[in-house]
């Protein structure tokens, strides 16, 4: 057995909270996405596809179809398994939610239709406890879900993915392309299909990059990846955030940055996966790419060819600039992911309380323990459903704060001589949710200063 954790950099911060509401079996549920979808842009305040509209539950194709299409927001209930012989070009404002067992949107489509369901150009869209399945022969040129521009030069923008199952695809399952942003993909399933996950961008052409550069923002947070490659493959995102996916057994690779994007990988657990990143593939040129936070595990006896370490280029604006978002430990994902992703897992979701005290205090504020080092230890948090973790921020030096941890005492070392350092603590349950306390008030300590060959009673500095 090989496990290789490289920690490198990183902060967890809170997760953004835009409000929806869905009617579902006729129950108000409130929620929102994580990453790029939540965030504030084109006249869009975050994602909340058909909220606020007529909700509507569909068990055939016409009737998918005809609502899809419609103009103004709706809520649309997929019930039973719904088989498209024709492309869908989904109209803005729409939220497609599967209500009861395997709520499924199949096809048996040719090739030449390149999407199940398309977003030609249109905006707010939300797509949540779906399976796609493909049912027609050996289709390689069709997509599941097809994130795309019209032909007045509108591209998709504002689109959440979350909770759906994608199978027995040859092509993409998501393929987001042609300058589409604002998108998360968050806490689905990519299994049994034969090549390939998703595609972020869809050319290395001068025409592409005058058309995609500064846009395909994506994230992709808490899926189960059990395919072979594009997981994704991305070219010329401006920041294709990638955090705490579980790559499991993907037998050609994890992540592709190519064509001048920009990934961020972090907090991933890649599991027998022979190259978890690339930078650059086959006739693409590289782009940048960071990896921190993540754990590469291989079982005994594999691989079946060398191991290959992940590929780094560059650096990657921080995400943190545009989203607010909480990063789980690499080593919790695989438990959380294949536990919670998928269709039918929404429901299982019933901590939304953060632990106590909140906000969060000290049982021993900080205090100075030599020339460079500062000692903290926070009150013991509880939590009604289980683990607790804490993160200790210098405010003075964001570069030292602790990043998560399940002990309540933290030694921040490696600091400058006789400095004013201040601090606060928040704690974190480690359920669904990571639901945070607010942080502790602001404590100050100052590191000590002693004249060289002079003991001030706990350091001699010669």
């Amino acid at each position: 057995m090989i496990r290789i954790s490289l920690q490198r950099g990183g902060k967890g911060a809170k997760a953004f909270l835009v409000f929806m509401v869905l009617l579902l079996c006729a129950a108000a549920q409130a929620d929102a996405p994580i990453g790029w979808a939540s965030v504030n842009a084109m006249g869009q305040n975050g994602t909340t596809g058909g909220a606020g509209g007529t909700t509507v539950t569909v068990t055939t194709a016409v009737d998918l179809a005809d609502y899809a299409t419609r103009t103004g927001p709706y809520v649309i209930q997929v019930s039973g398994t719904i088989t498209l012989p024709d492309r869908v070009d989904v109209a803005s404002d729409k939220t497609f939610w599967g209500i009861g067992s395997n709520p499924t949107i199949a096809t048996t489509m040719p090739d030449d239709n390149d999407a199940v369901l398309r977003a030609k150009g249109t905006h707010n869209l939300i797509f949540r406890n779906l399976i796609f399945r493909q049912d027609s022969a050996v289709s390689e040129e069709l997509d599941g879900i097809a994130l795309t521009r019209d032909s007045e030069g509108n591209f998709a923008n504002h689109v959440w993915i979350d909770h759906c199952e994608f199978s027995n695809w040859v092509d993409g399952c998501i393929d987001i392309t042609h300058a589409s942003d604002y998108v998360t993909v968050s806490w689905c399933i990519f299994h049994d299909t034969a090549l390939r996950g998703t595609l972020l961008g869809h050319s290395d052409t001068s025409t592409a990059i005058a058309e995609d550069t500064g846009h395909l923002t994506v994230t992709y947070h808490h899926n189960w990846f059990r395919t072979p490659q594009r997981n994704p493959r991305v070219r010329l995102s401006l920041l294709c955030h990638v955090f705490n996916n579980y790559y499991d057994g993907c037998s050609l690779y994890g992540v592709v940055s190519a064509t001048d994007a920009e990934v961020l990988v972090e907090g991933c657990y890649f599991e027998d996966v022979p190259h978890p990143t690339y930078t650059g593939y086959e006739s693409s040129p590289p782009g940048d790419l960071v990896e921190r936070f993540n754990v590469y595990y291989y079982s005994p006896g594999y691989p079946p060819e060398p191991i290959w370490p992940p590929e780094t280029r560059g650096t990657v604006p921080e995400p943190s600039a545009y989203y607010p978002y909480s990063l789980r430990s690499a080593s919790d994902v695989p438990a959380k992911v294949t536990a919670y992703a998928g269709v039918g897992k929404l429901d299982l979701n019933t901590d939304h309380t953060p632990p106590g005290p909140d906000p969060m205090t000290w049982a021993t504020p900080p205090h100075a323990t030599g020339v460079s080092s500062i000692a903290m230890t926070a009150s013991t948090a509880t939590d009604a459903e289980g683990g607790v973790e804490y993160y200790f921020s210098n405010l003075t030096d964001p570069s030292h704060d602790s990043g998560w941890q399940s002990d309540p005492s933290y030694s921040d070392e490696g600091l400058s001589l006789a400095t004013l350092y201040a601090y606060t603590v928040k704690a974190r349950d480690v359920s669904f949710d990571l639901n945070e306390t607010a942080p502790s008030d602001s404590q100050s300590a100052r590191t000590y200063s002693a004249p060289a060959g002079v003991s001030d009673g706990k350091w001699t500095i010669y």
